[in-house]
């Protein structure tokens, strides 16, 4: 339930929960072992469901590579998150903020929130990526809000630093997104992994 609560909290009424984030002791493995593992495997599953409902212009994937995908789609988004972390933490002083991993990482970690639960959305085949898109839209939003009370840096300045993070997350991207091609030409079918979800970060 508190899994439940905090996501609904972070998109609903996420000005006043930022500093209520802020001020917790969660540490880094308690952060990843509650909160982003478990969107992180809802992401994973959302896209072995897409990739057996919906497949890739009607031609299904095998059961085994979509089994493959979907743990390398976990395993990216576990990756992503923590990439990303030590991005706005060496990125703080640049914009006034203070470093501090732990904290970094739960601002990624929970601007995540959105993109993860919108992954539900891709089963939808016409208006699931605009959902998705949407989504993506508000993590950023979540992101810039976040910032000033998590890194501690001047409210003025969280327009650029969100910028250069998104800018950051979009190079992390490609860097999965190779390495998610790899995956798929070792199992040797189809297209390349995905990672919509975190992509709308």
């Amino acid at each position: 339930m508190q899994l439940i609560d905090r996501a609904r909290n972070i998109l609903l009424t996420p000005k006043t929960e930022w500093p209520l984030i802020e001020a917790e002791p969660t540490s880094i493995a308690q952060l990843f072992k509650g909160y982003v593992m478990p969107f992180a495997a809802l992401y994973a599953v959302m896209a072995f469901f897409r990739m057996s409902i919906i497949g890739y212009a009607f031609w299904r994937i095998p059961l085994l590579s979509r089994v493959v995908y979907a743990l390398v789609d976990f395993g990216l988004a576990l990756l992503g998150v923590y990439l990303l972390g030590l991005i706005v933490d060496g990125l703080a002083p640049s914009f006034a903020g203070q470093r501090n991993q732990r904290q970094a990482m739960k601002t990624v970690g929970y601007a995540f929130t959105s993109s993860a639960v919108a992954s539900v959305f891709g089963l939808l085949p016409r208006v699931g990526p605009l959902l998705q898109l949407l989504a993506g839209l508000y993590g950023i939003y979540l992101l810039y809000l976040g910032l000033p009370s998590m890194m501690r840096n001047p409210q003025e300045k969280s327009a650029g630093y969100t910028a250069v993070v998104v800018v950051c997350t979009i190079l992390v991207f490609i860097v999965l997104g190779l390495l998610a091609s790899v995956t798929g030409g070792i199992t040797g079918h189809g297209p390349l992994a995905r990672l919509q979800g975190f992509q709308n970060l």
